[in-house]
């Protein structure tokens, strides 16, 4: 048989233990608490740092930002694009006509009219360093006459000369220009009465 005060002195033990058992059930639950928060927010505990938590924000995008998912530039892109666009720029040449060489017909272009300046029709873009070749081909329109048999076709990066072709009636001549590291672009076509002759298919590489 157990003595009454042997179970009242355990009774009153036991609740004097309540508080100390209450206090570490609540402290528990805050530490459970804590590092679920931190295992939430992406966080890293670094245990030789003293045991102090070191959080680590990574740029996150959510396509609100483009400077950190930019679009993917083309491996090539059209030369002579339409002008009124930054950086182009068309003197005494129309773009975008229909130019005829035999029985093909090219509406990527840029053809030359008269002028009355000896400089002659001139195209100029700004490459901005981006590109590193650009091809295009120069030919005389059959649907434009004149009795002018050859022009010649000089194409300037940064502003030298950096080649220069004569183009004669009946020919096609191909240019492919090195432009790496250029800022801007020329093809002029010098002479007064050199209307026909054409730029067709201008192609900028990267």
């Amino acid at each position: 048989m157990y003595d009454f005060r042997d179970i009242n002195k355990l009774l009153n033990n036991v609740e004097n233990l309540i508080p100390q058992i209450v206090a570490a059930i609540v402290a528990l639950t805050a530490l459970i608490g804590t590092v679920a928060g931190l295992a939430q927010n992406g966080s890293s505990i670094n245990p030789s740092n003293s045991g102090n938590s070191t959080v680590s924000d990574a740029p996150s995008n959510n396509g609100s930002n483009p400077n950190l998912n930019p679009t993917p530039k083309l491996a090539k892109e059209r030369l002579l694009i339409p002008a009124g666009r930054e950086g182009v720029k068309y003197v005494d040449f129309s773009q975008g006509v229909e130019v005829k060489v035999g029985d093909k017909v090219f509406t990527d272009s840029a053809r030359a009219s008269d002028t009355g300046r000896s400089y002659g029709p001139y195209f100029e873009r700004a490459l901005n360093k981006e590109f590193r070749r650009a091809t295009f081909t120069a030919v005389w329109d059959e649907n434009i006459v004149n009795e002018t048999k050859e022009a010649t076709v000089n194409v300037y990066v940064n502003g030298d000369l950096a080649q220069q072709k004569l183009v004669q009636k009946g020919t096609t001549v191909d240019f492919n220009v090195p432009v790496a590291n250029v800022e801007t672009l020329e093809i002029q076509v010098p002479g007064y009465r050199n209307r026909g002759l054409s730029i067709v298919n201008g192609v900028l590489y990267r």
